[in-house]
Order: structure tokens, then sequence, then C-alpha cells
């Protein structure tokens, strides 16, 4: 499905720990299908860069696959 990125934020939800050295770090991405619903997912924030994805793009994202990833249309 297409999406709208609304928003990148750092994930700071660790729980009771601190991130793990050896985690990725990770974004929690707003993303907004054309109905206006909103999808919040974990992303790798290597990813996003390396694939410059950034607030306001449009990206396809699979929300039945757990093994999708967002990636540019």
């Amino acid at each position: 499905m297409i999406y709208t990125v609304k928003r990148i934020d750092e994930d700071l939800d660790f729980g009771c720990e601190e991130r793990a050295k050896d985690a990725p770090v990770m974004a929690v991405v707003t993303l907004v299908d054309s109905s206006g619903e909103e999808l919040r997912v974990k992303a790798e924030d290597a990813l996003l860069y390396k694939n410059n994805i950034n607030e306001g793009d449009k990206v396809c994202y699979d929300k039945n696959d757990p093994d999708s990833v967002i990636s540019h249309i």
C-alpha cells in the first residue's frame, strides 16, 4: 500500500532497560494512507537514511507482512 511519511521520530522506548549496545538505532515512522488513516511502524534509522526516506515522501509498506520494509515508490 502507498503511504505518505507524516513523521519520523527516534524510538526512545526501551522499557526498563537501555538499548542494547548491539541493537540498531530505531525510528518510529508515522505513515498516512489516502483515507487519512495513520499507522506507526518501527524501522531501522540507518535504513531510512540509506534509502533517503524523509517526512513528506510517498512510500510503499505492507502492514500485513511482518518482514515488510518501508521503501520509496
